[in-house]
């Protein structure tokens, strides 16, 4: 919503205990997962934020758990892309729906295994996080929303003096958010114009750990900042790091805590807390 207009909740999936979402698009689109009344976790879809859920369909013996379940993301045109367990993938194996309501193709390339999407393009560039290991890895790869291939890894550009470049996000345009290890001790927010470009290093909010989550076409760059006392969701425009709470109109009684993912439009999907601090999930317009 914009500021002074009313926020929009997304609608519940039938016998929905808690709800989820993870991804939007500049269509409205909205990706996420439920839980229902019966402990059972489903794979979700919205067509805007407040059409009713569709569930996606599952491969026969496929799962999904609550170690994969946070990766499902919006694809080129209708496609999805997530994580699922199966017979052929104990570990997890990533997959391609062409629609929501269409089975989707489990990838058994070299390297795909125990992958978990965190962002993906329409141009077809996906960052993935590995599962597992001493702490996160993540990776740029193309992938085909059609047919499930994928190529790479792909390497990003980072100034001679640090240690890696870890990609988070991409945007639709191919644009690539992402954080650079200096040492083993301090790292930089940094964005990427596209794969073969020099990286331009982002401001901190004083006093907090800062971590991307997405960025669009524009630049404009979304994630949150946190501390011991907690998180707040943060935007990054130009050379500027923007706190998303201090644009909310006065006496909301809503904290948004991080933005999970921006349209090209500047709307930003961020999980919040209501004015009963319970965790929501609103479409916010970024001015």
């Amino acid at each position: 919503a914009q500021p002074g207009s009313a926020l929009v909740a997304l609608r519940p999936y039938r016998g929905q205990v808690a709800s989820t979402a993870f991804d939007v698009d500049a269509k409205g689109r909205v990706a996420g997962y439920v839980r229902t009344d019966g402990q059972a976790f489903r794979l979700v879809t919205w067509a805007n934020a407040s059409a009713a859920p569709v569930a996606l369909r599952l491969p026969p013996g496929y799962t999904v758990s609550t170690g994969v379940i946070t990766g499902l993301r919006l694809g080129p045109g209708q496609s999805l892309v997530g994580t699922l367990i199966g017979p052929e993938a104990p570990n997890g194996a990533l997959a391609v729906w062409r629609t929501p309501t269409a089975l989707p193709k489990i990838s058994r390339l070299p390297g795909s295994e125990r992958q978990l999407p965190e962002s993906v393009s329409p141009s077809g560039l996906l960052v993935t996080r590995r599962l597992g290991g001493d702490g996160p890895t993540y990776t740029l790869w193309r992938i085909d929303g059609e047919r499930a291939t994928l190529s790479g890894p792909l390497s990003l550009p980072r100034p001679s003096n640090t240690r890696n470049a870890r990609p988070r996000a991409v945007s639709d345009a191919g644009r690539i958010t992402g954080v650079i290890n200096l040492d083993s001790s301090r790292s930089r927010v940094a964005a990427w114009s596209s794969t073969g470009t020099q990286p331009h290093l982002l401001p901190s909010l004083a006093g907090r750990t800062n971590v991307p989550a997405a960025i669009n076409d524009r630049g404009l760059v979304g994630g949150h900042a946190y501390d011991d006392t907690g998180g707040v969701a943060v935007v990054w425009r130009g050379d500027r790091v923007i706190d998303l709470n201090t644009l909310l109109p006065a006496n909301t009684g809503y904290q948004l805590q991080s933005v999970r993912a921006l349209s090209n439009t500047g709307y930003a999907l961020c999980v919040a807390t209501n004015p009963s601090k319970r965790s929501v999930q609103l479409v916010f317009r970024v001015p």
